[in-house]
Protein backbone atom coordinates (compact mmCIF):
# COMPACT_ATOMS: atom_id res chain seq x y z
CA UNK A 1 0.00 0.00 0.00
CA UNK A 2 1.65 3.66 -1.16
CA UNK A 3 0.84 5.86 1.69
CA UNK A 4 1.68 8.85 -0.51
CA UNK A 5 -0.01 10.83 -3.14
CA UNK A 6 2.86 10.97 -5.38
CA UNK A 7 2.26 13.42 -8.84
CA UNK A 8 2.84 11.98 -11.69
CA UNK A 9 5.54 13.82 -13.76
CA UNK A 10 5.69 13.68 -17.66
CA UNK A 11 9.31 13.60 -18.86
CA UNK A 12 10.25 17.08 -21.07
CA UNK A 13 10.93 16.19 -24.78
CA UNK A 14 13.73 18.62 -24.61
CA UNK A 15 16.50 17.35 -22.29
CA UNK A 16 18.82 19.22 -20.35
CA UNK A 17 22.61 18.35 -20.51
CA UNK A 18 25.88 20.86 -19.67
CA UNK A 19 26.20 22.66 -23.17
CA UNK A 20 22.45 23.60 -22.25
CA UNK A 21 22.53 27.34 -20.96
CA UNK A 22 19.75 28.54 -18.50
CA UNK A 23 17.70 30.82 -17.46
CA UNK A 24 15.96 31.72 -14.22
CA UNK A 25 13.72 34.23 -13.40
CA UNK A 26 11.00 34.34 -10.69
CA UNK A 27 10.45 34.43 -7.06
CA UNK A 28 13.00 33.04 -4.50
CA UNK A 29 12.43 29.50 -4.83
CA UNK A 30 13.74 30.02 -8.61
CA UNK A 31 16.91 30.86 -6.89
CA UNK A 32 16.82 27.55 -5.03
CA UNK A 33 16.26 25.64 -7.66
CA UNK A 34 18.60 27.90 -9.74
CA UNK A 35 21.77 27.81 -7.13
CA UNK A 36 21.32 23.58 -7.22
CA UNK A 37 22.00 23.91 -10.97
CA UNK A 38 24.44 26.31 -10.16
CA UNK A 39 25.94 24.22 -7.54
CA UNK A 40 26.18 20.92 -10.23
CA UNK A 41 28.19 23.49 -12.62
CA UNK A 42 25.16 24.21 -14.98
CA UNK A 43 25.61 27.53 -17.35
CA UNK A 44 22.75 29.64 -15.28
CA UNK A 45 21.94 33.01 -15.38
CA UNK A 46 19.62 33.44 -11.95
CA UNK A 47 17.76 36.13 -11.77
CA UNK A 48 19.74 38.70 -13.26
CA UNK A 49 17.51 41.64 -12.08
CA UNK A 50 17.07 40.28 -8.70
CA UNK A 51 13.66 38.46 -7.25
CA UNK A 52 10.78 39.41 -8.58
CA UNK A 53 7.52 37.49 -7.14
CA UNK A 54 4.74 38.27 -9.25
CA UNK A 55 4.07 37.35 -12.89
CA UNK A 56 3.52 40.98 -14.10
CA UNK A 57 7.12 42.14 -12.29
CA UNK A 58 8.77 39.07 -14.35
CA UNK A 59 6.98 40.00 -17.24
CA UNK A 60 9.13 43.74 -16.94
CA UNK A 61 12.05 42.23 -16.44
CA UNK A 62 12.03 40.17 -19.45
CA UNK A 63 10.73 43.17 -21.83
CA UNK A 64 13.29 45.41 -20.37
CA UNK A 65 16.27 42.33 -21.06
CA UNK A 66 14.64 41.90 -24.61
CA UNK A 67 14.44 45.90 -25.95
CA UNK A 68 17.86 46.61 -24.01
CA UNK A 69 15.34 49.28 -22.11
CA UNK A 70 17.96 50.53 -19.57
CA UNK A 71 17.62 52.05 -16.62
CA UNK A 72 17.23 55.78 -16.32
CA UNK A 73 18.37 58.47 -12.90
CA UNK A 74 14.55 58.98 -12.90
CA UNK A 75 13.93 55.01 -12.47
CA UNK A 76 15.60 55.38 -9.06
CA UNK A 77 14.75 57.50 -5.66
CA UNK A 78 16.87 57.88 -2.27
CA UNK A 79 16.05 57.29 0.96
CA UNK A 80 18.65 57.90 3.88
CA UNK A 81 21.52 58.46 1.19
CA UNK A 82 20.76 54.99 -0.63
CA UNK A 83 19.05 55.15 -4.24
CA UNK A 84 16.65 52.19 -5.11
CA UNK A 85 14.25 51.46 -7.68
CA UNK A 86 10.85 50.03 -6.80
CA UNK A 87 11.03 47.77 -10.96
CA UNK A 88 14.40 45.65 -8.64
CA UNK A 89 15.01 44.31 -6.05
CA UNK A 90 17.30 45.53 -3.26
CA UNK A 91 20.20 43.80 -3.84
CA UNK A 92 20.45 47.11 -6.25
CA UNK A 93 20.86 49.49 -3.87
CA UNK A 94 23.70 52.04 -3.16
CA UNK A 95 25.36 54.86 -4.93
CA UNK A 96 23.07 56.18 -8.24
CA UNK A 97 25.58 55.64 -11.14
CA UNK A 98 26.79 52.63 -10.06
CA UNK A 99 23.85 51.07 -9.51
CA UNK A 100 22.93 52.22 -12.84
CA UNK A 101 25.80 50.67 -14.23
CA UNK A 102 25.19 47.47 -12.40
CA UNK A 103 21.43 46.85 -13.13
CA UNK A 104 22.47 48.01 -16.81
CA UNK A 105 25.08 45.13 -16.79
CA UNK A 106 22.63 42.96 -15.98
CA UNK A 107 19.75 43.59 -18.52
CA UNK A 108 22.80 43.27 -20.97
CA UNK A 109 23.74 40.31 -19.75
CA UNK A 110 20.05 38.99 -19.60
CA UNK A 111 19.43 40.06 -23.52
CA UNK A 112 22.41 37.72 -24.63
CA UNK A 113 21.08 34.84 -22.85
CA UNK A 114 17.42 35.34 -23.73
CA UNK A 115 18.71 35.28 -27.63
CA UNK A 116 20.43 31.67 -27.14
CA UNK A 117 18.86 29.88 -23.73
CA UNK A 118 18.20 26.31 -23.97
CA UNK A 119 15.72 26.66 -20.79
CA UNK A 120 13.77 29.64 -19.80
CA UNK A 121 12.30 29.12 -15.90
CA UNK A 122 9.95 31.23 -14.43
CA UNK A 123 8.65 30.92 -10.81
CA UNK A 124 5.26 32.53 -10.43
CA UNK A 125 5.17 32.83 -6.25
CA UNK A 126 1.78 35.63 -6.02
CA UNK A 127 -0.72 36.59 -7.96
CA UNK A 128 -0.94 40.00 -5.58
CA UNK A 129 0.89 42.98 -6.91
CA UNK A 130 2.00 46.31 -5.30
CA UNK A 131 0.91 49.21 -7.55
CA UNK A 132 2.63 52.79 -6.98
CA UNK A 133 -0.40 54.82 -7.46
CA UNK A 134 0.92 57.92 -8.14
CA UNK A 135 2.88 56.63 -11.56
CA UNK A 136 0.58 54.02 -11.83
CA UNK A 137 3.23 50.93 -12.53
CA UNK A 138 3.53 48.02 -10.47
CA UNK A 139 6.14 47.63 -8.23
CA UNK A 140 8.91 44.57 -8.10
CA UNK A 141 9.96 45.70 -4.63
CA UNK A 142 8.06 48.38 -2.22
CA UNK A 143 11.68 48.17 -0.43
CA UNK A 144 9.74 49.32 2.64
CA UNK A 145 7.95 52.41 1.98
CA UNK A 146 4.46 53.73 3.55
CA UNK A 147 1.85 51.60 2.70
CA UNK A 148 -0.08 54.08 1.13
CA UNK A 149 2.08 54.73 -1.59
CA UNK A 150 0.54 51.57 -2.81
CA UNK A 151 -2.45 49.61 -3.53
CA UNK A 152 -2.81 46.24 -3.26
CA UNK A 153 -4.64 44.08 -6.05
CA UNK A 154 -4.68 40.82 -7.71
CA UNK A 155 -4.17 40.73 -11.00
CA UNK A 156 -6.97 38.07 -12.62
CA UNK A 157 -6.16 34.92 -14.95
CA UNK A 158 -6.99 37.03 -17.85
CA UNK A 159 -4.40 39.98 -17.06
CA UNK A 160 -1.71 37.04 -16.84
CA UNK A 161 -3.07 35.43 -20.01
CA UNK A 162 -2.78 38.63 -22.13
CA UNK A 163 0.98 39.66 -21.00
CA UNK A 164 2.34 36.43 -21.75
CA UNK A 165 0.34 35.50 -24.88
CA UNK A 166 2.26 38.90 -26.34
CA UNK A 167 5.51 37.68 -24.14
CA UNK A 168 5.75 34.32 -25.47
CA UNK A 169 5.13 35.02 -28.79
CA UNK A 170 8.48 37.52 -28.60
CA UNK A 171 10.50 35.10 -26.50
CA UNK A 172 9.99 32.32 -29.01
CA UNK A 173 10.42 34.75 -32.72
CA UNK A 174 13.80 35.70 -30.81
CA UNK A 175 14.83 31.95 -29.90
CA UNK A 176 12.09 29.45 -31.58
CA UNK A 177 13.70 26.34 -29.47
CA UNK A 178 13.61 27.66 -26.20
CA UNK A 179 11.74 25.37 -23.99
CA UNK A 180 9.78 27.70 -21.13
CA UNK A 181 9.16 25.96 -18.07
CA UNK A 182 6.25 27.33 -16.17
CA UNK A 183 6.34 26.23 -12.17
CA UNK A 184 4.66 27.89 -8.83
CA UNK A 185 6.13 28.47 -6.20
CA UNK A 186 5.25 25.99 -3.11
CA UNK A 187 6.42 28.62 -0.91
CA UNK A 188 2.97 29.91 1.21
CA UNK A 189 2.33 33.80 1.49
CA UNK A 190 0.73 33.89 4.86
CA UNK A 191 0.85 37.37 4.97
CA UNK A 192 -2.39 37.05 2.41
CA UNK A 193 -4.17 35.15 4.43
CA UNK A 194 -4.76 31.15 3.63
CA UNK A 195 -7.76 32.04 1.77
CA UNK A 196 -6.73 34.33 -0.31
CA UNK A 197 -3.00 32.25 -0.99
CA UNK A 198 -4.93 29.56 -2.48
CA UNK A 199 -7.10 32.07 -4.03
CA UNK A 200 -3.56 33.20 -5.83
CA UNK A 201 -1.49 29.93 -6.52
CA UNK A 202 -5.08 29.01 -8.34
CA UNK A 203 -5.04 32.07 -10.71
CA UNK A 204 -1.76 31.25 -11.26
CA UNK A 205 -2.26 27.70 -11.92
CA UNK A 206 -4.99 28.45 -14.40
CA UNK A 207 -2.97 31.11 -16.35
CA UNK A 208 0.22 28.82 -16.28
CA UNK A 209 -2.11 26.01 -17.77
CA UNK A 210 -3.67 28.19 -20.15
CA UNK A 211 -0.39 29.20 -21.63
CA UNK A 212 1.13 25.32 -21.60
CA UNK A 213 -1.93 24.23 -23.44
CA UNK A 214 -1.63 27.52 -26.13
CA UNK A 215 2.42 26.94 -26.93
CA UNK A 216 2.83 23.48 -26.32
CA UNK A 217 5.36 23.05 -28.73
CA UNK A 218 7.55 25.81 -26.62
CA UNK A 219 6.00 25.98 -22.99
CA UNK A 220 6.12 22.82 -20.14
CA UNK A 221 4.59 22.99 -16.51
CA UNK A 222 6.58 21.48 -13.30
CA UNK A 223 4.53 20.65 -10.61
CA UNK A 224 6.31 21.79 -7.54
CA UNK A 225 3.97 23.55 -5.88
CA UNK A 226 1.56 20.36 -5.89
CA UNK A 227 4.80 18.10 -5.59
CA UNK A 228 5.00 20.54 -1.87
CA UNK A 229 1.24 19.68 -1.07
CA UNK A 230 0.36 17.05 -2.28
CA UNK A 231 3.67 14.48 -1.92
CA UNK A 232 5.53 15.98 0.85
CA UNK A 233 2.56 16.94 3.03
CA UNK A 234 3.83 17.10 5.96
CA UNK A 235 5.56 19.87 8.49
CA UNK A 236 8.14 18.22 8.63
CA UNK A 237 9.14 19.45 5.06
CA UNK A 238 8.84 22.83 6.09
CA UNK A 239 11.17 24.85 7.59
CA UNK A 240 10.89 26.70 11.05
CA UNK A 241 8.87 29.76 9.46
CA UNK A 242 6.14 27.15 7.94
CA UNK A 243 5.96 28.55 5.05
CA UNK A 244 8.48 27.86 3.11
CA UNK A 245 10.37 23.90 2.26
CA UNK A 246 13.05 23.18 3.97
CA UNK A 247 16.30 22.01 2.32
CA UNK A 248 15.32 18.61 2.13
CA UNK A 249 11.99 19.47 0.28
CA UNK A 250 13.48 21.44 -1.84
CA UNK A 251 16.54 18.84 -2.85
CA UNK A 252 13.62 16.82 -3.85
CA UNK A 253 11.85 18.81 -5.66
CA UNK A 254 15.24 19.11 -7.41
CA UNK A 255 15.58 15.52 -7.74
CA UNK A 256 11.96 15.15 -9.27
CA UNK A 257 12.87 18.33 -12.01
CA UNK A 258 16.09 16.50 -12.86
CA UNK A 259 14.41 13.32 -13.56
CA UNK A 260 11.65 15.60 -16.12
CA UNK A 261 14.57 17.53 -17.62
CA UNK A 262 17.93 15.00 -17.73
CA UNK A 263 18.52 11.77 -19.19
CA UNK A 264 19.39 8.85 -17.09
CA UNK A 265 23.06 9.02 -18.84
CA UNK A 266 23.09 13.10 -18.00
CA UNK A 267 21.65 12.85 -13.97
CA UNK A 268 24.66 9.70 -14.20
CA UNK A 269 27.03 12.43 -15.38
CA UNK A 270 25.83 15.02 -12.62
CA UNK A 271 26.36 12.69 -9.84
CA UNK A 272 30.34 12.34 -10.59
CA UNK A 273 30.18 16.38 -11.08
CA UNK A 274 28.37 16.01 -7.35
CA UNK A 275 31.39 13.83 -5.92
CA UNK A 276 33.93 16.13 -7.26
CA UNK A 277 32.43 19.78 -5.62
CA UNK A 278 32.07 17.54 -2.67
CA UNK A 279 35.89 17.03 -2.88
CA UNK A 280 36.57 20.71 -3.71
CA UNK A 281 34.44 21.50 -0.68
CA UNK A 282 36.40 18.99 1.51
CA UNK A 283 38.73 21.62 3.55
CA UNK A 284 42.78 20.57 3.93
CA UNK A 285 44.03 21.40 6.90
CA UNK A 286 47.63 21.81 4.95
CA UNK A 287 47.00 22.06 0.99
CA UNK A 288 50.87 21.95 0.80
CA UNK A 289 51.05 18.12 2.07
CA UNK A 290 52.01 15.50 0.16
CA UNK A 291 48.37 14.07 0.55
CA UNK A 292 46.77 17.30 0.01
CA UNK A 293 48.40 17.40 -3.90
CA UNK A 294 47.27 13.78 -4.29
CA UNK A 295 43.89 14.62 -3.59
CA UNK A 296 43.81 17.49 -5.26
CA UNK A 297 45.67 16.24 -8.31
CA UNK A 298 43.23 13.39 -8.64
CA UNK A 299 39.99 15.68 -8.67
CA UNK A 300 42.35 17.28 -11.08
CA UNK A 301 42.04 14.76 -13.47
CA UNK A 302 38.62 13.65 -13.10
CA UNK A 303 37.49 17.39 -13.88
CA UNK A 304 39.43 16.94 -16.75
CA UNK A 305 37.90 13.90 -17.80
CA UNK A 306 34.58 15.79 -17.60
CA UNK A 307 35.58 18.62 -19.14
CA UNK A 308 36.83 16.65 -21.86
CA UNK A 309 33.66 14.50 -22.18
CA UNK A 310 30.59 16.41 -21.19
CA UNK A 311 32.13 20.14 -21.60
CA UNK A 312 31.68 20.57 -17.64
CA UNK A 313 33.50 23.83 -16.91
CA UNK A 314 35.83 23.29 -13.86
CA UNK A 315 38.33 26.26 -14.89
CA UNK A 316 37.97 28.51 -11.77
CA UNK A 317 38.30 25.42 -9.37
CA UNK A 318 41.05 24.10 -11.33
CA UNK A 319 43.06 27.39 -10.86
CA UNK A 320 42.02 27.60 -7.44
CA UNK A 321 43.51 24.32 -6.50
CA UNK A 322 46.36 24.30 -8.35
CA UNK A 323 47.38 27.75 -6.26
CA UNK A 324 45.98 26.58 -2.91
CA UNK A 325 48.22 23.18 -3.66
CA UNK A 326 51.08 24.64 -5.25
CA UNK A 327 50.60 21.99 -8.28
CA UNK A 328 52.36 22.42 -12.23
CA UNK A 329 49.59 23.64 -14.46
CA UNK A 330 47.45 20.71 -15.91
Amino acid sequence: MEFRTLVNIKPFAKKMTYDSKVVSLGSCFSTEMGNRLLDRKYDVLLNPLGIAFNPMSIAMQIEKSLDLDFFKEDDFFCRDGIWRSFLLHSDFSGDLQKTIQIANNAIHDANEYLKKTDFLLLTFGSAFVYRHKEKNFVVANCHKEDANVFSREQVTVDEIISVYNSLMDRIISVNPNVCIVLTVSPIRHLRDGLDENCLSKATLRLAVNSLVKRYAGNVVYFPSYEIMIDDLRDYRFYAEDMTHPSSVAVDYIFEKFSDAVMSADQIAVMRRVEKIVEGLNHRMSDPQSANSKQFAAKLIMNMNELTGKYHVDFKREKMDLINRCGLEMV
